[in-house]
């Protein structure tokens, strides 16, 4: 999965969210590796918790991404 800067991804984000999307930022977890999505709609936050180990990601360091709602 490829994930890009904070800053770009949410730019976007505005924009689709604004148009009725809801989106779901989503990263790499640094320690376990584990794709995590958060679960608030068009909330994009520079950091996120892995759901199965616990860490902390820096999202603005790392990058991260999205996905539509379904």
């Amino acid at each position: 999965m490829t994930d890009f800067p904070l800053a770009d991804i949410s730019r976007k984000a505005s924009i689709l969210s604004s148009q009725g999307h809801s989106l779901y930022q989503k990263w790499s977890c640094v320690s376990c590796g584990r794709r995590v999505i958060r679960k608030e709609p068009n909330i994009f936050l520079p950091s996120g918790k892995c759901d199965r180990c616990g860490t902390i990601t820096d999202l603005q360091k790392f990058g991260c991404n999205y996905e539509f709602g379904k």
